[in-house]
This record gives C-alpha cells, structure tokens and sequence, in this order.
C-alpha cells in the first residue's frame, strides 16, 4: 500500500507540470491584418507601393483601378500587409 502512495504522490508535481505548460502556453501569434488604400491617381498609389515595399510590407495586390467613370478609372486600390 505504501509503495503504490508513493507512486501516485511521485507522478503528481509531473503532471501538474504538464497541466501547467498546457494551460500557459502561449498561443501563436496572429497574422498581420490586411489593409486597403485607396488613392485618386495612379501616380500616388504606386509611390506609396514603392515605400511600402522598401519598409518591409507585404504588397498582397498592386495598385488595381475599382472605380471608373465613363470608362476611365477614377480611384486605385492597393492591399498590403
């Protein structure tokens, strides 16, 4: 009887460890948000890209037009992360 209170008393500061490392461990980090921008004129969009790019963003897509009046684009969109 004593040897198996032993045993038993022997694996509980395991266990609780490993109930402890369980219970803290830290959750993987997120993934950065995407953002959107939108811009008037082409020129402006692809200079802000180009920065964007030198401080280390992630361009997800370029400068793309989304807006159009009578045929000609109005606004860009560019999404980085």
């Amino acid at each position: 009887m004593m040897k198996i209170r032993r045993r038993v008393l022997a694996g509980i500061p395991a266990t609780a460890l490993a109930i402890g490392i369980l219970a803290f461990a830290a959750p993987a980090p997120a993934q950065a948000a995407q953002q959107v921008s939108y811009y008037s004129s082409w020129n402006t969009c692809s200079l802000r890209m180009d920065r964007l790019a030198q401080q280390g963003y992630t361009i997800i897509q370029g400068c793309t037009a989304d807006a159009y009046v009578n045929g000609t684009p109005v606004r860009w969109r560019l999404m980085y992360q």
